[in-house]
């Protein structure tokens, strides 16, 4: 996605370096992109966003936010692809950050732990100097990466709480953090000790979105094909959801502890992937923006509170 959009909307959030009369102009520029699976060309999609980067002075870091690979492709290809595109950005004076999503996980399969763990493997086995995976071993995070002195991210690994299977546990004795109360307690103290800075909170699946995961559907998908079965059909994704929408009942509750933790709190961005869109979204004092459309969009909905 480009900056130039982003900051357009997000002027009055991150640090400014203007004069009275003057337009905004930003200070940081991260690039968000989910869902880079879905880039059919990946040496020149990452030839393209090397020079976009290059040209950029106020570019600091990169986040790739999910969905790196395609479950249903061979997996020797699908990561091959992902060092294809890091080739074309190795030695950028950015960081690249990885943050997994849940096709990572074996596209919510049995298996997901391990396909985690093999992918953060295989990505920090590239020997690419700007590149981090910084939730190990497919724990919650979060984890508090410094970009500036006046600007963190703060990664999440949002599919811990989607998945069904074997994951990280308090028993495990894998993560630091492997609870709901103890994530919490950490990101609550993460977001005091640094909201006077310019803080983004950064996980795979969205916390606001108006995108068929998100629970908005065009008309068509009520009607078509058959209009009864259709509506039923849509109304149980709306509202119940399977394990792809955010009103899932293992993803809702995490979802609803995160909005309380937005609510009392100014000045937040939360970035996405998942949704194959690109929306950005103005929640009373916060900021969500979802960056899941690399090639190709999806069907999302205007309302009240979208700014792009």
């Amino acid at each position: 996605m480009s900056c130039r959009y982003l900051f357009i909307i997000l002027f009055s959030f991150l640090i400014q370096n203007t004069g009275i009369g003057q337009s905004p102009r930003a200070k940081h520029c991260i690039y968000v992109i989910g869902n880079i699976a879905d880039i059919h060309h990946k040496e020149t999609y990452g030839a393209h966003l090397r020079q976009l980067v290059e040209s950029n002075r106020q570019a600091r870091a990169i986040i790739f936010n999910g969905d790196f690979i395609n479950p249903e492709k061979p997996f020797k290809q699908e990561y091959e692809g992902i060092y294809t595109l890091l080739d074309q950005l190795k030695d950028l004076p950015v960081r690249i950050i990885f943050i997994p999503g849940d096709r990572d996980w074996d596209d919510n399969g049995l298996n997901g732990l391990e396909m985690v763990q093999l992918l953060e493997d295989l990505v920090n086995n590239g020997h690419y100097l700007n590149v981090e995976w910084p939730i190990k071993n497919g724990c919650p995070g979060p984890e508090l990466i410094t970009i500036a002195e006046d600007l963190k991210i703060i990664a999440i690994n949002t599919q811990w709480w989607n998945h069904r299977y074997k994951k990280p546990t308090p028993e495990t004795a894998i993560c630091g953090i492997a609870s709901d109360d103890a994530f919490f307690e950490e990101i609550e103290d993460m977001v005091e000790e640094n909201v006077m800075g310019n803080l983004v909170i950064a996980g795979h699946f969205p916390m606001s979105s108006n995108g068929k995961y998100g629970g908005k559907f065009p008309l068509k998908d009520w009607l078509f094909p058959i209009p009864v079965l259709s509506s039923m059909k849509t109304a149980f994704r709306q509202n119940i959801g399977h394990i792809y929408e955010t009103v899932n009942e293992r993803f809702e509750p995490f979802k609803e502890g995160m909005l309380d933790l937005f609510a009392d709190h100014f000045s937040l961005i939360y970035t996405s992937g998942h949704e194959r869109n690109i929306e950005i979204i103005k929640d009373d004092h916060n900021v969500f923006i979802n960056s899941g459309a690399p090639e190709v969009g999806g069907y999302v909905a205007k309302t009240r509170k979208t700014s792009f």
